[in-house]
């Protein structure tokens, strides 16, 4: 990747920008998968936004995705990477629903809005903070995470 391709890459992007870096061939779909990876870790220590951030399956996703896209087979959110609210089960990774309660907690199954997102191509890259059972104010203060800063 080129250095103007990296810099372009070293900020978040939305789901237009990142189909159209794809389209153009500035980006691999397992750039953007990176990209979101590596971004959710730089700014989470200061943020504190999210709760888990996977890595294997998003860049296993990420290989079935480039093939589907070679082969002319991609679906609508073929290889956008989405973090999901830590409400929402995910068979893969930890949702602890903001509650020590549930600390470590996998479920067994995905939630359909989950599983609708994964069957369009969408990449779960991870799951955002909450309140425990999303009961509270508009600034979370979490317990095992800290304080997660207000986009305001």
């Amino acid at each position: 990747m080129s250095a103007a391709n990296q810099y372009a890459l070293a900020k978040p992007l939305g789901i237009r920008s990142s189909l159209d870096f794809l389209a153009s061939g500035t980006a691999t779909l397992a750039d953007l998968v990176k990209q979101a990876i590596d971004g959710a870790n730089a700014l989470n220590s200061r943020l504190h936004a999210i709760a888990t951030i996977a890595t294997d399956r998003p860049l296993r996703d990420a290989a079935e995705s480039a093939k589907r896209w070679r082969e002319g087979r991609a679906r609508s959110l073929e290889e956008i990477p989405i973090a999901v609210k830590d409400l929402i089960d995910t068979e893969d990774m930890e949702t602890g629903y903001g509650s020590a309660a549930y600390h470590g907690h996998i479920p067994c199954a995905d939630a359909e809005v989950v599983r609708q997102l994964r069957q369009q191509g969408a990449i779960i890259v991870g799951k955002t903070t909450t309140h425990e059972f999303a009961l509270g104010d508009d600034n979370l203060k979490h317990k095992f995470r800290g304080h997660t800063k207000s986009g305001r």
